[in-house]
């Protein structure tokens, strides 16, 4: 792994910026926003082990036994200087008990995955989140989703006191994978790693616009665009459906974005 001098990662107005990582390294940073969107420690957390995860499984993979004690250091120091310091990097992977990161992104998943489907369905409606869940729910206080043959329920108040304000940030994101899932489903479980495996579609090709992780990335910023632009009916005035401020925006020098 390697970092430029310019690598930034700060909250607010949320930008992400790694000019020299690989694909794989760039998804996992904005996963983990999408994951844990509301705290700092566990994202930090679980992006530290998710990325030394994947490079250990890469090398052994290749049967590379070239991964040794002098590559680690570079990474360790990497990712150092990436969260701030050695004393981050000690807190981010030491300071809790964890489970794998595998089981911390199922548990998430749902979460995130309705927000998604909400913010894509509001759009489509050119309606508020409370008219959209209302919509998908058919009028009950409750809506049930199926992922990967599991049923998630979601109470009305609690998605939209507590789930959407959370996700809120991330939702762009979230749609954009919630349109590969529902599109390629067979890929949804492809490792962060091959991105470009998870993110297929015939539909975006045939139109002659490109897939796989810069796929993603572009559709993401065309939902954020709209929905920072789109103020439903019976709104507060001037209140878009997903305001801009402080929504996570990944920045990539191979990626121009909408919105710069």
């Amino acid at each position: 792994m390697t970092v430029d001098n310019q690598t930034t990662l700060r909250t607010g107005h949320i930008l992400i910026t790694f000019p020299q990582w690989d694909e794989g390294s760039a998804y996992s940073n904005l996963l983990s926003y999408m994951v844990y969107p509301d705290d700092e420690d566990k994202r930090k957390s679980w992006l530290v082990r998710l990325l030394m995860e994947q490079r250990l499984l890469a090398c052994t993979a290749k049967n590379d036994s070239a991964y040794n004690d002098r590559h680690l250091s570079d990474d360790v120091g990497t990712l150092s200087q990436a969260l701030g310091g050695p004393a981050e990097f000690h807190k981010a992977l030491f300071t809790r008990q964890h489970n794998p990161t595998a089981n911390e992104l199922q548990a998430r998943f749902p979460s995130g995955y309705f927000t998604g489907l909400t913010l894509m369905t509001a759009l489509h409606l050119n309606a508020s989140p409370q008219k959209t869940f209302d919509h998908l729910a058919d009028g009950a206080d409750e809506f049930q989703i199926s992922i990967a043959d599991d049923l998630f329920t979601f109470k009305r108040q609690s998605f939209l006191n507590n789930t959407w304000p959370k996700f809120r940030c991330v939702a762009h994101y979230w749609a954009a994978y919630a349109y590969f899932l529902l599109t390629h489903h067979e890929y949804w479980e492809t490792p962060p790693s091959a991105p470009f495996q998870q993110f297929q579609s015939d539909g975006l090709r045939k139109r002659g616009e490109p897939d796989g992780f810069e796929g993603f990335l572009r559709l993401a910023d065309r939902y954020l665009w709209k929905a920072a632009t789109t103020i439903p009916p019976g709104t507060r005035k001037n209140t878009p459906l997903l305001p801009i401020q402080g929504a996570v925006v990944l920045d990539h020098p191979w990626l121009p974005s909408v919105l710069r």
